[in-house]
Formats: structure tokens, sequence, C-alpha cells
């Protein structure tokens, strides 16, 4: 409800879900009328909570969830930060390699981590980064890739063979393991 411009005018602007809380008018300043504004949560393309609840609770990814887990997904984890994902315009897509189900990207273009170093899935994406493909084109699991990882690391400290060198040799052992060998 507007203020007209009136000072120490109380505002009920129901920022919580538990209550309400009461705004003084600013001389000079605008009353908050969001709870991101209270917060100062900002973002160009993030247009409020409220409106990232909406959206997201209107995906297939959410429907998804709920049908399968029976619960809705936790939107506040520390594993993967939906909010900055949806801020950036980034939406579930399906995964072939996982019976068509929705999936999130790992990171944002810039390349920060939308996944917090303990989510299950993350070192999908640092293998994507260093060799270009899905692990699950190749089957690769994450113990291959913390083997693989572990040797990098090792070997960087050696400074042995480049790290292209490292990841074709790295590849073809996968390959070989899995029973491909033309090409090889």
């Amino acid at each position: 409800m507007p203020v007209d411009g009136r000072k120490g005018v109380e505002m009920d602007v129901g920022l919580t879900r538990k209550g309400h809380h009461k705004f003084e008018e600013i001389e000079g300043g605008p009353l908050p009328t969001s709870w991101d504004d209270v917060r100062g949560f900002k973002s160009d393309r993030f247009d409020g909570e409220a409106a990232f609840q909406k959206g997201i609770r209107d995906t297939g990814w959410f429907k998804e969830f709920v049908s399968e887990y029976g619960e809705e997904p936790d939107l506040d984890t520390k594993d993967y930060d939906y909010r900055k994902a949806w801020a950036a315009g980034i939406r579930p897509e399906r995964d072939p390699y996982d019976n068509n189900r929705y999936h999130w990207r790992s990171s944002l273009e810039s390349g920060e981590m939308l996944k917090s170093k303990d989510h299950p899935t993350a070192w999908k994406e640092h293998y994507m980064r260093e060799f270009g493909v899905n692990p699950d084109t190749n089957g690769v699991t994450e113990a291959q890739w913390n083997q693989y990882a572990a040797r990098l690391h090792h070997s960087t400290v050696q400074k042995t063979p480049s790290l292209y060198d490292r990841a074709a040799d790295f590849a073809k052992d996968v390959l070989r393991k899995l029973g491909v060998t033309s090409g090889l």
C-alpha cells in the first residue's frame, strides 16, 4: 500500500511466512516493497524470492522430483545454489544419460560452480573441464576420475608429460577398460 510521501507512516508489507514486519518510511527514500529489498539481494535478472519460488515450482524438474521422492526438493541446500542458477537464467534440462531425468548445470558460464565441492556429482564438472566431454558418455566413474586426478596432481608436481598427453593416456586407459580398442 503506497504512503504518498508522508513521513513516519508505518506500512505492513508482509515480508515473512511467519508474520509481518512493519517499516517506517524514511525521509527521502522509498519503503521496501519486497523481502529482497530488505535483505539487500540485488541482481538484474532475478526478480525476487516470490518469483523464484513460483517459477521453480512450475518447472518439470520440481514436479518430477516431488513425484519421484514424495517431497519437495530442498531449495536451501548447501549442495547447490538454485537461486544463483535461476538468476543466471539456468533451467534444468533432460539428461539422456540418467533416464532422461531433469538435471541442473554444475556451473555458470563464468566457470563459477553452482554445486558445492561436496555435491555427489561435482566431480563430473571437473572431468568435463579437463576433457571437454561428459564422463557419462564413456561410462567413467568417480573412482576412475579420482585415480586420474591423483595421478595428475602427482605428475604435475613431478613436471612430467604435458596435460594433453596425460589426458590422452587417461582417455585411452578408460576406453581399454570399457573394451573399446578401435581407433586407439
